[in-house]
């Protein structure tokens, strides 16, 4: 793991709600493998002083360890319980000595209750936010070290679409108001709105189709399904932690599957349903491009097609964009999958470019949303609309409850929203990003862009 990664390191449990987000597919921005997008170089603005308040005195002290102070090989003091388990002495001083690396650190700008705080903090040319929280006893709960988001904030439209391009040469924008028959009025619609790469948005369609089965008496919310080895895959999520054998309720899944995007959830659900199934449900959803999502990939599938350097994987590579279903079928079927994925995955490979994963166009995305929400409306499903809003999406102060779904893979990064009616109006609000290129996305100004886009389509009147 190089400098440049290290500061990019969770420091604590946190992460990102883009999917991972911000994995998103739950990789950190630091996950070995991974390439940063370049930038120009910033210096800093300004230098500023930590509050002599409890969060202040532990940044300081944390941004003094990432400088020149002596090094504190004691952190039991500095640190809860929790985050020593998540993050132990060893590896914090691993960590440590890689971001010194990078010194000096030069504070520009810091705010903080006493209880939880942020900063910017300028190293080698490059800006980053330090995000710290403190329990009743002033010892650090969480910090998260992350490149800041390049750009101003954007407020309108244009500006929306260069800001996003600073993190992805290509950008899809689709912002609408919804009317109660489901038709869609264009606020603003720009880039390639055909089909594009989609990521985990596809989980959508599973959980389109985990609800009919549900409706139609198919499945259960509390009915139990039991992991094995051959459901469990990378990277993002928890459930692949979990023993063999180990029962999972199907509320328990769909709630993984789209809160934290968890890949083995979905594998396990997809197993349960059956990819024909899945296909169909896209389908009442909105889908009308089957190419995109034929065969419709498992996560598991998708990585050791997608990443897999045996030769088989390398040759449906090369042969899957212009291969027919059956020849994709055939392709996938010699593809070994001897794991949860591949252990080194190259992250500046872009497996979209090859036509590998799921597509879809960002129209047909709103639909998955409207269809979803359609069927949230039945008594027997209503656990759907704490599923899809329970990950928090974008802070909007007009957007209450907004259904979220974002997902990422090398050179792919896709968010979207559907979002109750803004005080003052009376239509729902649907907005999709999808931003793709050549080598892996500046997910942070990406995640930027959308919330200053998200904001200005609340306001629209």
């Amino acid at each position: 793991m190089g400098a440049a990664t290290a500061a990019a390191l969770v420091l604590s449990g946190c992460s990102s709600p883009y999917d991972g987000a911000a994995s998103t597919d739950g990789r950190s921005p630091g996950a070995p493998g991974t390439a940063a997008p370049s930038r120009p170089a910033v210096t800093p603005t300004a230098t500023a002083h930590p509050p002599n308040d409890a969060v202040g005195r532990q940044m300081s002290w944390m941004l003094g360890q990432m400088n020149t102070d002596p090094v504190s090989s004691d952190v039991s003091s500095r640190f809860t319980e929790q985050f020593q388990a998540e993050v132990p002495p060893a590896q914090w001083l691993v960590m440590l000595g890689q971001l010194r690396a990078q010194a000096p650190w030069v504070l520009e700008s810091v705010t903080s209750d006493g209880k939880a705080g942020s900063a910017s903090v300028v190293a080698q040319g490059r800006r980053y936010s330090l995000t710290m929280t403190v329990d009743d006893a002033g010892r650090i709960d969480g910090a998260l070290l992350k490149e800041g988001a390049q750009g101003e904030t954007a407020t309108t439209w244009p500006q929306v679409e260069q800001r996003a391009q600073l993190a992805a040469p290509q950008v899809s924008i689709l912002a609408a108001t919804v009317g109660d028959d489901g038709s869609l009025e264009v606020v603003h619609r720009s880039g390639e709105q055909g089909v594009r790469p989609i990521a985990s948005m596809f989980k959508l369609y599973v959980l389109a189709a985990v609800a009919e089965q549900v409706r139609d008496g198919a499945l259960s919310w509390d009915q139990q399904l039991r992991l094995t080895a051959q459901d469990k895959t990378l990277p993002s999520g928890t459930l692949q932690e979990r023993p063999d054998g180990t029962a999972v309720t199907v509320r328990e899944a769909a709630d993984l599957m789209i809160r934290i995007s968890d890949n083995t959830a979905t594998d396990l659900l997809m197993r349960a349903v059956g990819e024909d199934t899945v296909r169909a449900a896209a389908a009442r959803a909105g889908a009308t491009h089957p190419e995109g999502i034929t065969p419709f990939l498992t996560p598991r599938q998708m990585f050791w097609l997608g990443y897999g350097d045996a030769p088989q994987a390398l040759d449906a590579r090369a042969k899957w964009a212009a291969a027919d279903a059956q020849t994709r079928a055939q392709l996938l079927e010699q593809v070994p999958m001897p794991g949860p994925g591949p252990e080194n995955i190259d992250m500046t490979s872009t497996p979209w470019r090859s036509g590998v994963g799921w597509f879809a166009t960002p129209q047909e995305v709103v639909q998955a949303h409207l269809y979803l929400d359609t069927l949230a409306g039945d008594a027997a499903l209503a656990p759907l609309r704490e599923i899809l809003t329970k990950n928090g999406g974008i802070a909007v102060p007009d957007w209450s409850e907004q259904a979220f779904k974002g997902g990422s893979d090398s050179g792919v990064i896709a968010l979207s929203f559907l979002a109750p009616p803004p005080q003052g109006t009376q239509r729902r609000q649907a907005l999709v990003m999808i931003g793709t290129g050549e080598r892996p996305v500046d997910e942070e100004t990406f995640v930027a862009a959308t919330a200053d886009a998200a904001r200005l389509l609340s306001e629209h009147r």
